[in-house]
């Protein structure tokens, strides 16, 4: 029995292996929502891209849109890695300012996390664990 003013805690777990998740987490009265989330679209990357650049110093050729293009199946880490990767470059090369031809060096050596046999095998994890998790009203698999 709940006393009043008691605090309520709420529990949000995050991991990139789901597989390693006991099925017993998934259980009912546990982890109640399990969410799925993909890889950043190309809006969403390019969002991310002008908030990882909004401090750098970037040359008038850096195109913040083709960037977003280029990095298809990258998360949000890789694209972390691409642009410190991007500002290296430039360092190395006593730029003061990251130019275009530093993101194509930064893309050379970033590859995305995101292959067709990592995305395959996400989509058969989030089957395997939509299976454990009861289709009720209150215990919703989204995804």
């Amino acid at each position: 029995m709940e006393e009043s003013g008691a605090a309520k805690i709420g529990v949000v777990g995050i991991t990139s292996r789901p597989d390693l998740v006991d099925n017993s987490m998934l259980r009912p009265g546990r982890l109640d929502i399990v969410l799925y989330i993909e890889a950043p679209d190309e809006k969403s990357r390019l969002e991310i891209i002008r908030i990882l650049t909004k401090q750098m110093p970037l040359a008038s050729d850096v195109d913040l849109n083709e960037i977003a293009v280029a990095t298809q199946n990258y998360t949000g880490a890789d694209i972390e890695s691409l642009c410190r990767e991007a500002a290296v470059n430039a360092m190395q090369n006593n730029h003061t300012k990251i130019s275009s031809n530093d993101f194509a060096e930064g893309l050379k050596r970033v590859k995305p996390s995101i292959t067709k046999d990592v995305e395959q095998w996400y989509s058969s994890i989030k089957d395997e664990v939509s299976k454990v998790i009861p289709k009720s009203t209150d215990k919703i698999f989204y995804g």
